[in-house]
């Protein structure tokens, strides 16, 4: 019977056999209940995504290459980035800082829960405060 399917039915019934599957693991292991919308809504996103991605959708034909530039002598170069993730009220920032050289001067990173300004301003906090080469 299942070899009568199109590949994409096939990959239908494998994912919901496997969250069923876990789904009552997790009922008798850890006596969660999740609901069938919960499911269905699982199932669903989980076939969409695979589909999107064993399709092909989110590859590029173009190779782009990016190269940092090193920053001219007595300057160093800082680099900074956050992430949010608003669902789950967690931030994480890192910051790199590099001389002339390409040497790596410092870097940290920092996870933070619940309050998002709290890594995008950590001014008091920062444990660069002191390093004067150049900023």
């Amino acid at each position: 019977m299942f070899d009568t399917y199109i590949m994409i039915k096939r990959s239908e019934i494998a994912i919901t056999i496997w969250a069923l599957w876990y789904t009552s693991n997790k009922l008798v292991h850890e006596g969660t209940n999740h609901g069938v919308g919960e499911l269905v809504v699982f199932i669903r996103s989980y076939c969409t995504e695979l589909a999107t991605l064993t399709s092909g959708a989110l590859c590029s034909n173009q190779s782009t290459s990016v190269k940092w530039p090193l920053p001219p002598s007595n300057v160093v170069k800082v680099n900074v980035d956050v992430g949010f993730v608003f669902a789950q009220r967690k931030a994480c920032s890192g910051v790199i800082i590099h001389d002339a050289y390409g040497q790596n001067l410092g870097a940290c990173s920092r996870l933070t829960s619940s309050d998002p300004w709290t890594t995008v301003c950590p001014r008091n906090r920062f444990p660069f405060d002191d390093f004067r080469g150049g900023l």
